[in-house]
């Protein structure tokens, strides 16, 4: 293939891209700074499923034409991926991976054939911030539900407390009611020895009368006898 068929294959790259939505295509002619090949297209994917997209579509219409890749890149990965046909390299990126390894800043000198729409770069600006405050918004959404958590979890905590304190005094004052009566059992045993005493005492009292008794009968005989 001459120059002019990898001219039109990289504009052919570029088309197919925009057909399939991607952002910020261009095509660097970069055939007087390198000899591995004579354009560089750079375009890029939101996702893994639209990378794969562009990829699968340029492929399929190479194929068309007759047009095989010579070697492919980034099969595994989601963020990346490389078609080389030696005259044109197409990088199909993620919007970080390109952000992170700017290969435009690499290839400055080279020209630009399809200069880049200033919406399309603030489309890619507008995902990119939306993607970050996403980030922030998931960590905060984080923090929220770990504070609450930890409030819910000392709330259940400071409630189990409670409720083994009360079954502890309830628990006290079910044996201290269990252990009164005992008490009263030995107030009433010694209420019960009190009154023993008392009759024995009563008892002793009533017999003394007999004991005098009999001493009268003795007397009684003694005189009888002096009598006599």
């Amino acid at each position: 293939m001459n120059k002019t068929d990898f001219y039109s294959l990289a504009l052919c790259a570029a088309s197919i891209a925009d057909d399939k939505k991607a952002l910020n295509t261009i095509v660097l002619d970069v055939k007087d700074m390198t000899d591995f090949t004579n354009y560089l297209v750079i375009t890029t994917g939101e996702s893994s499923a639209q990378i794969n997209a562009i990829a699968d579509e340029t492929e399929k219409r190479f194929k068309e034409m007759d047009i095989m890749p010579l070697r492919r890149e980034g099969r595994s990965s989601a963020h990346w991926k490389v078609l080389d046909y030696g005259g044109i390299m197409i990088h199909i990126m993620s919007p970080e991976v390109r952000k992170t390894y700017d290969l435009e800043s690499f290839w400055k000198e080279a020209q630009n054939i399809i200069p880049v729409e200033e919406e399309e770069i603030k489309v890619l600006e507008e995902i990119e911030q939306e993607k970050i405050e996403a980030v922030d918004l998931q960590a905060f959404e984080k923090k929220v539900l770990t504070e609450n958590k930890n409030k819910v979890n000392t709330k259940i905590k400071n409630r189990k407390i409670k409720m083994k304190n009360k079954t502890v005094k309830k628990s006290t004052n079910k044996i201290k009611t269990k252990t009164k009566p005992k008490k009263k059992v030995k107030v009433k045993a010694k209420t019960k020895t009190k009154t023993i005493k008392k009759n024995i005492d009563k008892a002793k009292i009533k017999s003394k009368p007999a004991k005098k008794a009999k001493l009268k009968t003795k007397t009684k005989v003694k005189v009888a006898g002096r009598r006599r």
